[in-house]
């Protein structure tokens, strides 16, 4: 089980001195915080029952929980929320970063812990996201959260920002993967929007409290969001790119990397090509991101209340576009001609291709219809 804090301060401290980065290696870390044992039950093993290749640092191990320091640990986003602590061989742990090579020894986290253990997709991106780049992230945030697909992204400005609010906006969940310590948010603007993950989902973290977010943390933070999920989507990202560590992190965890085609003349989307000519997925549609990534995603119960909402909004059809978008294609349509192929009566086609106009999804000239700018 988790460790809670808050309830012994001994043994709050004791879990705190284990996590010392000085104290040990990061492989004698995930060797010790793998065999699931407390600071308690480390005092009174016997020095035979050590994990492999512990035996030797037992009197230093031994030595730091002996001599607790005094901790008092507050999540900054929610003060009065329990902070807990989940070792890499506890069963909450999520499945799917463990199976990663370098997956953190054990994670602080704020917030509802099942969470963790929900079917996820990790959405990420630019800080300088266009408007574009930023409703794209809200959009496939928003189908995500209609399927009881956790969205997990970095708290960052941006693509990142975007993708959790989409989530929480249309009652989803979602998780931020934190550079610094629980106790600290970053960037401090986004205050609110981590008070608000934690009611919907949760704030973790691989680093002990007190840490800052210096530059060495981001590389790390990105791997644990990829490889808590199977699949990675770049929304927006240029060249160079934070995001692009991101993507191949997931790569080289075995995960699937999908990313958003833009125009070449965008210089903000020069990443998302890139991947896509290194063999990232094109992500054409949200369904489509959630098919490939695992067949029983779609079929899982919409939340309660956003069935009717995600129906009237988009009228999605099989495959999650919107029918009448993807009659129009790439091409450029007479309206006479678009609305006897849709099959829908003059009034209705009228209505439909207005809204999309409003929405920005379509453009009307003197030459006809066709899909909106990017």
């Amino acid at each position: 089980m988790p460790h809670t804090f808050g309830c012994d301060a001994i043994d709050d401290a004791r879990w705190l001195r284990l996590l010392d980065p000085d104290l040990l290696s990061p492989l004698q870390r995930r060797v010790l915080f793998s065999a699931s044992l407390t600071p308690a039950e480390l005092l009174a093993l016997p020095p035979g029952d050590w994990p492999g290749g512990l035996t030797a640092l037992r009197s230093t191990i031994l030595g730091a929980i002996e001599r607790p320091v005094a901790a008092g640990l507050k999540c900054a986003a929610a003060p009065d929320a329990q902070v807990h602590l989940i070792a890499l061989g506890d069963s909450l742990y999520p499945k799917l970063l463990r199976e990663c090579s370098d997956a953190p020894p054990a994670l602080f986290a704020v917030g509802r812990l099942a969470a963790l253990g929900d079917p996820g997709v990790s959405i990420v991106g630019t800080r300088n996201a266009s408007l574009h780049g930023l409703r794209t992230g809200t959009e496939f945030a928003a189908f995500m959260a209609s399927r009881n697909i956790v969205v997990v992204s970095g708290l960052a400005l941006g693509i990142d920002a975007a993708a959790h609010r989409g989530a929480i906006d249309n009652g989803g969940s979602t998780i931020a993967v934190l550079p610094t310590g629980v106790d600290r948010v970053y960037p401090a603007r986004h205050r609110a929007l981590a008070e608000a993950i934690t009611e919907k989902g949760a704030l973790i973290s691989e680093f002990v409290p007190g840490t800052v977010p210096h530059p060495g943390n981001f590389p790390r933070r990105n791997r644990t969001i990829s490889g808590l999920t199977p699949g990675t989507l770049v929304v927006e990202a240029g060249r160079p790119s934070g995001t692009l560590i991101t993507a191949t992190a997931a790569a080289q965890q075995g995960r699937e990397v999908f990313a958003v085609p833009w125009s070449r003349y965008h210089r903000g989307g020069e990443g998302c090509l890139a991947l896509l000519s290194d063999g990232a997925t094109l992500a054409h549609s949200p369904a489509q991101v959630v098919h490939d990534l695992a067949p029983g995603y779609a079929g899982q119960q919409l939340l309660p209340g956003v069935e009717a909402r995600a129906g009237d909004r988009s009228r999605c059809s099989a495959d999650g576009e919107d029918p009448l978008l993807a009659l129009i294609g790439d091409g450029c349509h007479i309206p006479q001609v678009l609305q006897r192929a849709s099959g829908l009566r003059i009034h209705e086609f009228q209505r439909r291709i207005t809204e999309l106009e409003i929405a920005g999804l379509i453009e009307r000239d003197t030459m006809g219809i066709r899909r909106g700018s990017p």
